[in-house]
C-alpha cells in the first residue's frame, strides 16, 4: 500500500513540474511578443519648431518591412531665410537718384504715388561723419519705397537705423506701411528722438514678414543698415 501510494505521488509530482515548465514557456513567449511589438513602433523624434509652428510626427505600428513612421512635413515659412543688411554703399554721393538697387532690393523715391521724375531732387546719400557708413535721405515731401526684386520671394523687415542729419530736428513719429504678398497691409510707427544726430535702432514686429514692399515718409531723417530676411 505504501509502495503504491509513493508511485502515485511521484507521478503527480512529475505532472506538476511539467505544468510549471509549460506555463514558464508560455510566459516567456508572450513577453518576447510584447517586446517585438514595441520595437515595431517607430522612434518619434522630439518636436521641432519652425517659424513658431511645431512639427507633428506620427508613429504607426508595422508588421514586417512596411513603412515605420509617417511624419507631417512642414513647408518652409515664407519670408524666413538668409539675413541681409542694406548699407547703400553703392549710392552716388555727388547727386540725386530716382532709385537704387542692392542685393535683390530696390529703393525708389516717390512724389505721392508717382516715382520721382528725372529732373526732381529725389534720393540723396551722405557719408556719416567719422566713419565709412552711408545714409540715404529724401528731400521735401518725397516718400521712400523699398521693394524686393523678386515678388515670389517675400521678405521680413527686421530692423533699421534712423538719424537726424540736422541736430535741431524735433522729435517726430514716422509711419512704416508694409504691403504683404497676399495683398493686405501692415503698419508700424516709430518715434525718432529730436535734438540728436545719433543713430537710433528700431526693431520691427513679426507682422512685418511676408512683405513685397514697405513705404515711409522720412520727414528729413536719414536711414541706413536696413536688415532684411529673405
Amino acid at each position: 500500500m505504501t509502495r503504491e501510494y509513493k508511485s502515485v505521488f511521484l507521478r503527480q509530482q512529475a505532472l506538476v513540474q511539467r505544468t510549471i515548465f509549460i506555463f514558464s514557456c508560455l510566459y516567456m513567449s508572450f513577453a518576447y511578443t510584447d517586446i517585438a511589438a514595441a520595437d515595431d513602433i517607430a522612434n518619434v523624434s522630439p518636436s521641432q519648431t519652425s517659424c513658431g509652428s511645431p512639427a507633428t510626427t506620427v508613429a504607426l505600428p508595422i508588421d514586417s518591412a512596411v513603412l515605420k513612421a509617417s511624419a507631417k512635413v512642414e513647408e518652409p515659412c515664407v519670408g524666413a531665410g538668409r539675413e541681409t543688411t542694406l548699407s547703400f554703399s553703392g549710392v552716388d554721393l555727388s547727386g540725386t537718384v530716382q532709385k537704387y538697387s542692392e542685393k535683390g532690393y530696390t529703393l525708389i523715391g516717390r512724389n505721392g504715388l508717382k516715382p520721382c521724375s528725372d529732373d526732381s531732387d529725389c534720393i540723396r546719400a551722405m557719408r556719416e561723419q567719422g566713419s565709412n557708413r552711408i545714409l540715404v535721405y529724401a528731400r521735401g515731401n518725397t516718400n521712400l519705397n523699398l521693394s524686393v526684386d523678386n515678388p515670389d520671394r517675400p521678405f521680413r523687415l527686421k530692423a533699421l537705423k534712423i538719424c537726424n542729419p540736422d541736430r535741431n530736428t524735433p522729435t517726430q513719429s514716422i509711419m512704416f506701411v508694409g504691403r504683404l504678398a497676399n495683398g493686405s497691409t501692415t503698419a508700424f510707427a516709430v518715434t525718432v528722438r529730436g535734438n540728436s544726430n545719433q543713430d537710433q535702432l528700431f526693431m520691427f514686429p513679426e507682422s512685418f514678414r511676408n512683405l513685397v514692399s514697405v513705404s515711409w515718409s522720412p520727414k528729413n531723417t536719414a536711414v541706413t543698415d536696413i536688415t532684411l530676411v529673405n
